[in-house]
C-alpha cells in the first residue's frame, strides 16, 4: 500500500505544477484516496490486487490528462513505485504499462461514437460506454473528449467522475467549474441554486458532459434535470460497468458495450 500512496504523491504533485488542471480530475483523484482508504479497512486477500490495478490505471490516466506528457514516462514512474506490491503477482499487473493497448483495434469504435458526437440528431443525446473494468471504457471516453474534431465542435466541455461514493453537490460543483473555467463558484452555495446555475448554463450553448464511472440509476437521476435539450446537438458521455444503467440513461442511441 506503502508503494501506491507515494504513486499518489507524484499525483499531488502533478496536480499542483499544472494550474489549468480541470477540476473534474481533481475529484477523481480524491475519489482513488477513498478507494484506497476503503482498500485498507477491507483487504480480502488476492482480489486486492486486482483492485490495485485498476487504482494504479487510473492514476495513469489522470497523469497524463494532467500533463499531457508521454504515457510510457508515467508507465515507468508508478510501476517504479509499486514493484514491492506487483511482484508476488507480477501476471495480474500485465497490460499497466501501456494505456494505449486499452484502445488497439478501438478506431472503428472511436469513428463511429465520434459521429455520434459531432453528427446524428439535432437534440439531446447520451452515448453510453458499458465495460467490466480494465476494458478501457474510461481511456475510450477521454479519447473522444478530447479529440480535436469533437472539442472543436462544442462550445462548452466538461467531465465528472461518479464513482460508487459521491455526492450531488461535489458533481454539480466539478461541472459548474469545467463549464464556467474563469468564474469562482462558491463551496458554499445550496445545492439547488448550483443545480440550477448549471441547467441555466447549459440552455444557452452546445454542450457535452462526460460523467464517467457511473454506478447507479439514481445518480445519473442526481445529474439529468440540469441536461437541457435545446436541440442544438448537444451531448453526453456516460460510462458504466452496467447496462442497466446505461439503458436508464439512453435517450436515442444504444449504449456502445466494450
Amino acid at each position: 500500500m506503502g508503494s501506491v500512496d507515494v504513486s499518489l504523491d507524484h499525483l499531488k504533485w502533478f496536480l499542483s505544477s499544472y494550474s489549468d488542471v480541470l477540476s473534474s480530475i481533481r475529484s477523481r483523484h480524491w475519489k482513488i484516496q477513498q478507494q484506497l482508504e476503503h482498500f485498507q479497512k477491507k483487504h480480502n486477500g488476492d482480489r486486492s490486487f486486482v483492485i490495485i490495478r485498476d487504482i494504479i490505471k487510473e492514476i495513469i490516466l489522470i497523469m497524463r490528462e494532467v500533463a499531457e506528457i508521454d504515457e510510457n514516462k508515467v508507465s515507468d514512474l508508478v510501476l517504479n513505485n509499486t514493484t514491492d506490491v506487483a511482484t508476488p503477482h507480477t501476471s495480474q499487473f500485465d497490460g499497466i504499462t501501456s494505456m494505449s493497448e486499452e484502445i488497439v483495434g478501438f478506431d472503428e469504435v472511436v469513428n463511429n461514437l465520434r459521429r455520434q458526437l459531432i453528427g446524428g440528431l439535432s437534440g439531446l443525446d447520451v452515448i453510453s460506454i458499458v465495460g467490466m473494468p480494465g476494458l478501457g471504457k474510461t481511456t475510450l471516453a477521454n479519447k473522444l473528449f478530447f479529440d480535436q474534431l469533437v472539442v472543436s465542435h462544442f462550445d462548452v466541455r466538461a467531465q465528472c467522475c461518479v464513482s460508487q461514493v459521491y455526492t450531488r453537490k461535489d458533481l454539480l460543483l466539478t461541472i459548474l467549474r469545467g463549464v464556467e473555467k474563469d468564474a469562482v463558484i462558491s463551496d458554499n452555495l445550496p445545492e439547488n441554486e448550483l443545480a440550477d446555475k448549471l441547467r441555466k448554463l447549459l440552455l444557452v450553448q452546445r454542450y457535452l458532459i462526460l460523467v464517467d464511472d457511473v454506478w447507479e440509476k439514481i445518480a445519473w437521476d442526481d445529474l439529468k434535470p440540469c441536461f437541457c435539450d435545446a436541440n442544438n446537438r448537444s451531448r453526453i458521455i456516460v460510462t458504466t460497468r452496467l447496462g442497466d444503467v446505461a439503458y436508464h440513461a439512453q435517450l436515442v442511441s444504444d449504449p456502445h458495450f466494450l
